[in-house]
């Protein structure tokens, strides 16, 4: 649960205020930081509805993750991280279109 919250914080914060809360790293010095620390690989990125990226990087083996905001291309800042990631359990099934059909 707390792995949603710290996500959709994510998803609503502006990007400068994100990249405010942690340190702001090179993305390739970033990522080698994560592997090397904490044996974090990219498993995650998504583009929030405010057209802003962010990525999570998780060790699968030890649950260990980590929460990063893109303010550009180039930059990944860390918002936060954590112990115990695991599979959602039941497993997610299938992404569903929402039904837009009815709004247009």
């Amino acid at each position: 649960m707390n792995q949603i919250a710290i996500i959709a914080l994510a998803v609503f914060m502006p990007v400068a205020a994100q990249a405010a809360m942690g340190d702001c790293f090179p993305r390739q010095i970033a990522l080698d930081k994560a592997k090397a620390q904490f044996g974090e690989l990219p498993a995650f990125t998504a583009q929030t509805l405010t057209g802003n990226a962010m990525s999570i990087t998780v060790n699968p083996v030890a649950g260990d993750w980590s929460l990063w905001a893109h303010p550009n291309t180039d930059t990944m800042c860390l918002i936060g991280g954590g112990k115990g990631w695991a599979v959602a359990v039941p497993p997610v099934v299938a992404p569903v279109e929402p039904e837009t059909a009815a709004l247009r």
